[in-house]
């Protein structure tokens, strides 16, 4: 019999490390392969993405005549794109002469922050910096170009014992508040900031405060469970054409010229900086006569030079939405009323609410922040308001006859005054009544 000779170790060595290298080379072929294979779906889709949006804006060239933004969701509900891919984002359409231009961009997710909450003292807005519960996070954008964020909390779930009280919520940008609101739809998501700018490579610091209203004598600590998640999506930053608004001189925005839609007004206009949204004692809105913004899903966005919404100048012309900066502090007489609002938030910087300010919409919740001292008459008639909290920093309501809540839809509405044992001199007298003619008032309740 022969000898049959084996491999040496360092033969085994050699054999390991060709077949090593081979696996390595063919590693990164695949690897290759299957980035250039992804990159060459994600073109596709982006194409089929695009000639749906330029399909969609063929027709409805009426909203979009002046550019608009479309989102994919809009494309696949409308029939325009299929939704076999996961896919989730926006294209802007722009006009350039008589060319319309699109880009596309994908959601991009910045991350998002758990809150988990097991107690509660309840509060009131004199001292939520202090007492509320406080959620810090940060926000990133690490892309090349100036972009939105969008701040949703989503997954939202209260215990039993909660779910009986009012829980309220603030956003702060740093020590300047971006919004705030209630929680009147537990299990749905809820818009907590939106079209907020990000520079290129910018990281902002956010801090959610999240409370219970005092809205009796005598609350304590309540126990209960709070869950929710905060997260944060980018968006392409763009502002609505110059040429759709007429600025003057002195700053003021005297008109708008352009389609229903998202508006969102430019700080400056040809060079000129707005600060004022209509002329003072003008009473008429800077909106066209026109009933296709009833028609249409409309949102205006101010940006944050603007300090007064004069009286009446976005009155009366069916917005769905206004998303007012932290820099105006005065809305004037039936500013932002006669519209489709279902929720307002009034920023922190705002000392005055004018005579029917925000009237005839059709609010369910609005909160008003602890820096307004003084609501003029009918400021919140003909809403639908179930309940509403003044705070104590609220020295002088001047409604006349016809009180600040005349013709509520709901009936049931309990008002909530904190810091107050009872009405003050400076509270005309009537000023929670429910009709113009009668006496009877809303159930009130003063938190001392």
């Amino acid at each position: 019999m022969k000898n049959k000779k084996g491999f040496t170790l360092i033969e085994l060595l050699a054999v390991i490390g060709i077949l090593g290298v081979i696996i390595t080379i063919a590693g990164v072929s695949v690897s290759k392969l299957m980035q250039n294979s992804k990159k060459d779906i994600n073109k596709i889709q982006e194409k089929a993405i695009l000639s749906a949006a330029k399909a969609y804006t063929a027709d409805n060239l009426s909203s979009c005549k002046s550019g608009c933004v479309v989102s994919t969701d809009t494309l696949i509900s409308s029939g325009y794109l299929d939704n076999s891919e996961s896919i989730s984002g926006q294209i802007v359409v722009t006009k350039d002469g008589n060319k319309f231009n699109y880009e596309y961009t994908s959601t991009v997710i910045s991350g998002d922050d758990s809150i988990n909450i097991t107690n509660f003292e309840p509060i009131t807005r004199n001292n939520v910096l202090t007492n509320a519960v406080k959620k810090t996070f940060k926000v990133k954008n690490s892309l090349n170009k100036k972009m939105y964020a969008k701040i949703t909390l989503n997954n939202i779930e209260i215990s039993n014992r909660l779910k009986n009280y009012d829980f309220v919520w603030s956003l702060y940008e740093g020590n300047k508040n971006v919004s705030n609101g209630t929680f009147d739809n537990v299990g749905e998501n809820i818009t907590l900031g939106e079209y907020l700018v990000l520079e290129s490579n910018e990281e902002k610091t956010y801090n959610l405060y999240i409370w219970l209203e005092k809205t009796s004598v005598g609350q304590s600590s309540i126990s209960g469970q709070f869950s929710a998640t905060i997260q944060t999506n980018l968006e392409n930053y763009y502002t609505s054409p110059e040429s759709d608004f007429v600025v003057n001189s002195n700053g003021v925005l005297t008109a708008y010229t352009g389609s229903p839609g998202i508006i969102i007004i430019p700080p400056v206009v040809n060079g000129v900086t707005v600060t004022k949204i209509g002329i003072d004692g003008n009473y008429s809105s800077i909106l066209p006569d026109s009933g296709a913004f009833a028609e249409a899903n409309t949102t205006i966005v101010i940006p944050n030079t603007v300090t007064k919404i004069s009286s009446m100048s976005l009155f009366g012309s069916g917005v769905d939405a206004i998303i007012i900066p932290n820099s105006v502090t005065e809305i004037g007489i039936a500013a932002i009323g006669g519209n489709n609002y279902t929720n307002i938030s009034i920023p922190n910087s705002v000392t005055t609410l004018g005579s029917e300010a925000v009237a005839s919409n059709n609010l369910k919740s609005i909160f008003i922040p602890n820096t307004v001292t003084k609501i003029d008459g009918q400021a919140f008639a003909n809403n639908n308001l179930k309940g509403i909290i003044i705070p104590s920093s609220v020295t002088n309501v001047s409604a006349d006859e016809t009180g600040l809540f005349w013709y509520n839809g709901d009936d049931n509405l309990i008002i909530i005054v904190q810091g107050k044992s009872s009405a003050p001199d400076t509270f005309y007298e009537g000023w929670n009544k429910k009709t113009y003619e009668g006496t009877e008032t809303f159930n009130t309740v003063y938190v001392p």
